[in-house]
């Protein structure tokens, strides 16, 4: 098995999806708080539209955002957590927005909506 070196967390195990029937299976995954730290290492290192709309569908799923966890993932890459930073970046998506997500999501949740939305949950932290 080959895993990440920089899980703050162990790894649970997950139901695959079994749309085409061909058995049940179990896999290593992160958990989901985790996930968000990712996404959230991500967006303070990037202006990728699809992490903006990843934290937003975990928090309309709530998936809690864990501060402590967030830090510890950020300090394995050297950074510490900056919200001007996110929400400069966040600012930097709205140019992308459409052409980065219209083919993968139908419909296309309003960019200023979802940016609201997770700059709310910045500022919880």
């Amino acid at each position: 098995c080959n895993f990440r070196e920089n899980l703050v967390q162990k790894p649970i195990n997950g139901k695959i999806i079994d749309t085409y029937h061909l058995g049940h299976y179990i896999i290593p995954t992160m958990p989901l708080e985790e996930i968000f730290a990712e996404k959230m290492h991500a967006l303070s290192s990037r202006a990728a539209p699809r992490d903006l709309y990843d934290i937003a569908f975990l928090l309309k799923n709530n998936v809690q955002l864990d501060s402590s966890l967030v830090e510890k993932k950020l300090a394995y890459y050297g950074e510490k957590f900056d919200k001007i930073k996110i929400e400069k970046n966040i600012d930097e998506m709205r140019i992308n927005w459409k052409r980065d997500l219209e083919r993968l999501l139908k419909p296309l949740p309003e960019y200023e909506k979802t940016a609201h939305q997770v700059k709310q949950a910045l500022h919880a932290v």
